[in-house]
């Protein structure tokens, strides 16, 4: 709770969960536990946003497995993690996850189609929820499927759901061929979220350009979504870490919202 408490008073208003912090098997949350947990958070004045690593426990899930009997219990575990993010009063689960969803012994077409069809089969459970899925996407460092926002979108396109959609997160863009406003422009109908960071998954050291085009290209656009501060280190000192972040935020957020 103290902690919250000091992440509440920089100025943060949300957090993004995710699931393997709370138990091995997040599965196996208790719904009473969860319940407590938003009462925690809203005593603070802290929203969850949402989840992310969504596969990343238990181990041994894998979305694009051939075998229909072994992809099963990944997008079963999704699909329990929906309805647990909306105990918390969570809008959104991001589908990251790069190991979990590559795929091997197939073709990316049949990739393409084993996700459409495990993408319809989850919908009833978002819609019933509220609860949107935002497929994220990921370098080749990290997977060979939906590299970039373009083909996230794609994907979008054939299912033209509400509840799903994508995120712009700087840290992978590194496949992208067009400029990040360029990118925010063509595909601000479907990001939902942002992901602050540096390229190298740090913070980033100075207020940079590139950054306040991107922040000024959203505001212009509309979005009015979250913005979520994710870091790829361990910090001796995560509070002095946060404060320069929030401080580099409010800059982007003078100049772009």
């Amino acid at each position: 709770m103290e902690s919250l408490e000091t992440v509440r008073s920089l100025g943060f208003e949300g957090v993004e969960i995710s699931p393997f912090t709370i138990g091995d098997d997040p599965t196996q949350m208790d719904p009473a536990e969860l319940r407590s947990l938003r009462l925690h958070l809203e005593h603070v004045g802290i929203q969850c946003i949402g989840f992310h690593w969504l596969w990343s426990t238990p181990v041994g899930l894998i979305g694009l497995h051939p075998d229909p009997s072994i992809r099963r219990k990944a997008w079963e575990t999704l699909r329990v993690l929906a309805r647990q993010c909306a105990i918390l009063g969570g809008q959104f689960l991001v589908l990251g996850s790069g190991k979990q969803r590559s795929f091997e012994g197939i073709s990316t077409l049949q990739a393409k189609g084993i996700f459409l069809e495990e993408l319809s089969k989850t919908l009833p459970v978002l819609e019933e929820t509220g609860v949107s899925l935002l497929i994220e996407p990921l370098p080749r460092s990290s997977t060979n499927f939906l590299n970039t926002l373009e083909e996230v979108v794609n994907i979008l396109k054939e299912i033209n759901s509400p509840v799903l959609g994508t995120l712009f997160d700087f840290h992978n863009t590194t496949d992208e061929l067009l400029p990040w406003e360029r990118l925010i422009e063509k595909f601000i109908p479907w990001i939902r979220h942002v992901h602050f960071n540096g390229m190298d998954g740090s913070v980033p050291s100075q207020v940079d350009p590139n950054y306040t085009s991107l922040f000024r290209t959203l505001r212009e656009r509309g979005y009015k979504g979250w913005v979520s501060v994710e870091l790829f280190r361990e910090f001796t000192d995560p509070i002095g870490v946060l404060k320069r972040v929030r401080n580099l935020l409010e800059v982007y957020e003078g100049v772009g919202f």
